[in-house]
């Protein structure tokens, strides 16, 4: 099972951006709440039918971002949070890469999440 999504670069995903604090609490932000709903959300329905096991579980995040500041790893816990909720299995049986290049006209994330010996509903 192969399913891959591409969301606008969004610095909110950036887990120097993910929480707040406030009333003795710390919470996530409402921005990176967002971008981590809108991901769980175009997961999901790729998946329809596919039982995701306990065996690893691959992500490979391609960050293009407009220029040299942040950083692509800092992405890594907030989208791994996002895939965990629209598939349904927990982040620690995640094999992550992250990768990134420059793209100043169109700065986006390609995420992909594979598993190879899952079994299908049908």
């Amino acid at each position: 099972m192969k399913a891959k999504i591409t969301i606008p670069y969004d610095t909110a995903l950036s887990k120097n951006a993910m929480h707040g604090f406030g009333r003795g609490k710390v919470y996530v932000k409402g921005p990176t709440q967002a971008a981590m709903d809108a991901i769980s959300y175009l997961i999901r329905p790729q998946c329809y039918g596919y039982k995701w096991t306990d065996e690893k579980i691959y992500v490979r995040i391609m960050v293009y971002r407009p220029d040299m500041r942040g950083d692509p790893q800092n992405f890594v816990d907030t989208v791994c949070d996002a895939i965990k909720v629209g598939i349904g299995r927990d982040d620690n049986i995640y094999a992550v890469s992250v990768d990134w290049a420059l793209d100043e006209d169109n700065p986006h994330i390609d995420i992909e999440v594979e598993q190879k010996d899952g079994k299908s509903d049908s």
